[in-house]
């Protein structure tokens, strides 16, 4: 998918008491192509979901960064190599990142998360890691912005 829009992907129990994995390793691209194009959507869940590629939901010219999701009933890992990427246009707003399980959530050394506002204008994204369990955050978090700085929060417990 390219250009906007919704992404879900969904990994559903088999009925035998499995997880429900979701693992994405490629490119999930919901970026606005387009002047003022709508910010795209990313959403991801299942009993344990490991983004390992690269979603692009960044904003476009007088567009800003779409919204991800990625919510787990046992563990959410972003892996080095992993990339998020929900940064404005040139002149908007970054949109946000929500990483969350019931379990935990790693966001490993080498895993990286984009929410910068636009380079000649815009604020800074929000970006929540958090886990009921627990939480490791070893990776990268990027929220600056020449306008307002976005924030980044990561929890524990919610």
């Amino acid at each position: 998918m390219s250009g906007g829009g919704v992404a879900r992907l969904t990994g559903e129990d088999d009925g035998g008491g499995g997880a429900g994995v979701v693992t994405t390793t490629g490119r999930i691209d919901v970026s606005a192509g387009e002047a003022g194009a709508r910010p795209g959507r990313v959403e991801i869940t299942g009993g344990r979901v490991l983004q390992g590629g690269v979603v692009d939901a960044r904003g476009g010219a007088d567009a800003d960064g779409g919204d991800v999701v990625i919510v787990s009933r046992q563990r959410t890992l972003a892996p080095a190599g992993s990339v998020i990427d929900v940064s404005g246009g040139p002149t908007s707003s970054a949109g946000s990142v929500r990483l969350w399980s019931d379990g935990d959530t790693i966001l490993a050394a080498g895993a990286l998360i984009l929410a910068r506002g636009g380079e000649l204008a815009g604020g800074g994204g929000f970006v929540e890691i958090s886990g009921r369990e627990g939480v490791g955050f070893a990776g990268g978090v990027d929220t600056r912005a020449p306008a307002t700085r976005g924030t980044s929060r990561s929890s524990p417990r919610a």
